[in-house]
């Protein structure tokens, strides 16, 4: 069953149906996304942070993931082949934010990342080694 398809089992009249519905499709996407990102091994770390991470995710919410990953591509080629592999397979608007592990830990300290961060929620943390 697709992300959308599994919104649609949701159904409801009116705005607060299509809420309820759009609310359901982002968090299938969620988990999706986070289903397909833990099962690469170059992933290190998943946060979810914006309105989503904060549980009030709204009909103009989108899915904001942070993406700690081992890479030695560039800032954006990194990015653009994260979005190209696997935001196809969500179905739902994602904005990502990939960062190796070095530049994570610089970003952490940024007014951005650190309100995000308190308001956000870690979905995945590699365990081991």
């Amino acid at each position: 069953m697709t992300v959308r398809g599994l919104a649609d089992r949701t159904a409801g009249a009116g705005l607060g149906g299509r809420r309820q519905r759009y609310r359901a499709c982002l968090e299938a996407g969620l988990a999706a996304a986070l289903e397909l990102l833990a099962h690469r091994p170059e992933v290190q770390e998943v946060l979810v942070i914006g309105s989503q991470g904060q549980g009030r995710g709204n009909l103009f919410s989108d899915l904001d993931l942070v993406v700690v990953m081992d890479s030695r591509l560039g800032f954006l080629e990194r990015t653009a082949a994260l979005y190209t592999e696997e935001a196809p397979l969500l179905e739902v608007d994602l904005d990502l934010f990939v960062y190796t592990p070095a530049e994570w830990e610089r970003m952490q300290v940024r007014p951005f990342f650190r309100s995000a961060l308190a308001a956000g929620r870690r979905l995945y943390a590699k365990t081991g080694g």
